[in-house]
């Protein structure tokens, strides 16, 4: 099957993993970002800006999401508040900066 060599603005990543709740015990989440794709130049020069951290990098191109929810099971609006406080949870930013890197690019066929 031949390459399509078109624009591909965005993509969905997808973030999987888990957390302890208040009791320790281990909560499985996954839920989608909608993030700027970047061409390889464009993500070699934004990882070298030397002031830069995995969570403004990911606060930098996530435009959306689905599958965020509060303690009620209520869907959470994308707001760049809402995005602060989910990079805020440790690790969390490192899980969706490595699924950036995974989704955004070209990769094997299984």
């Amino acid at each position: 099957m031949a390459f399509k060599l078109v624009e591909r603005n965005t993509v969905p990543v997808t973030v999987k993993g888990k957390i302890a709740d208040e009791n320790g015990k281990t909560e499985i989440f996954d839920f989608t970002l909608s993030c700027k794709r970047m061409g390889a130049d464009a993500l070699q020069d934004a990882l070298k800006t030397e002031d830069r951290n995995i969570k403004s990098f990911m606060a930098d191109v996530v435009e959306g999401w689905k599958g965020v929810h509060d303690a009620t099971g209520a869907a959470v609006d994308f707001t760049a508040e809402a995005l602060d406080q989910l990079l805020d949870v440790p690790g969390l930013a490192g899980l969706a900066f490595k699924s950036y890197l995974e989704e955004q690019g070209a990769r094997a066929k299984n």
